[in-house]
C-alpha cells in the first residue's frame, strides 16, 4: 500500500491510495508487475511536462524498467476541469500515456464532489484478480500522517518549474525526481462508508 501525495509517484504491487483528490487527477498505471501511481497536482495544462518524471520513474524503477503496460486509469472529481469534463480526462490521459510509450487501454471515472458535499475525496484503488477496483470516500476536513521515506526507490516526488502562462502549456525550465524526506504512511478516515465506482473504457 502506498499512499501517493500531490505531485508524488509511486509503485505497490497492489494498493495506490490517493488521499485528498480536490481537484487533482490520480492516475495509476497498471502493468503485470504492479501498479504505479501519479498524483497530478495543478492544471492540466502542466501535466505532459509532469508525465515525463513519470515516465522517468519507470524507467529508472528496478521492475518498472522491463514492465509490459496493461491498462492506465484516471480518476478525479469533475470539477478539476472547467468545461467538457470528459472529452478534458481524456485527453490529460492520453497525454501521461504518451509519455510512457503505453498504446493500450485506457479507462476513467469521475464523481462530483459538489453534490456530495465534498471537499477532497479520499480514493483507494486496489488491484483484485487482475482489475483495478476504485473506492471514494469523503475526506474533508482529514489529514494523511508524514513519516520518513522508508521506500525510496518506491516513491518519489516530482517537481517541475516552466514559465507562468495563462495560454497553453510552457516548455519546463527545469525539474527533478527525488526521493522524499517525508511521506504519508497512514491516513485519518470517517467513519461513512468508502463506494466503490466504476471505470469505464474510453
Amino acid at each position: 500500500m502506498k499512499f501517493v501525495n500531490m505531485n508524488e509517484v509511486a509503485f505497490d504491487p497492489d494498493t495506490i491510495i490517493f488521499p485528498g483528490l480536490g481537484n487533482c487527477h490520480g492516475v495509476v498505471y497498471q502493468t503485470n508487475v504492479g501498479l504505479f501511481g501519479f498524483h497530478i497536482y495543478g492544471a492540466d495544462k502542466s501535466t505532459a511536462n509532469k508525465a515525463i518524471f513519470f515516465a522517468d520513474f519507470l524507467k529508472w524503477h528496478q521492475k518498472g524498467n522491463s514492465a509490459t503496460g496493461q491498462k492506465l486509469y484516471g480518476v478525479c472529481p469533475s470539477n478539476r476541469y472547467f468545461t467538457g469534463a470528459l472529452a478534458s480526462q481524456q485527453a490529460e490521459l492520453k497525454v501521461v500515456a504518451k509519455a510512457l510509450g503505453f498504446t493500450g487501454p485506457i479507462e476513467g471515472a469521475m464523481w462530483d464532489t459538489a453534490k456530495l458535499g465534498w471537499s477532497t475525496t479520499y480514493t483507494e484503488c486496489t488491484l483484485v484478480d487482475g482489475k483495478l477496483n476504485v473506492a471514494i470516500q469523503d475526506f474533508t476536513g482529514q489529514n494523511g500522517t508524514l513519516g520518513p521515506c522508508n521506500a525510496g526507490l518506491d516513491h518519489k516526488a516530482i517537481s517541475v518549474v516552466a514559465p507562468l502562462s495563462f495560454g497553453g502549456p510552457q516548455p519546463m525550465t527545469h525539474g527533478s525526481l527525488k526521493t522524499p524526506a517525508e511521506v504519508i504512511v497512514t491516513a485519518e478516515r470517517k467513519s461513512t462508508p468508502a463506494s466503490a465506482i466504476q471505470t469505464a473504457a474510453f
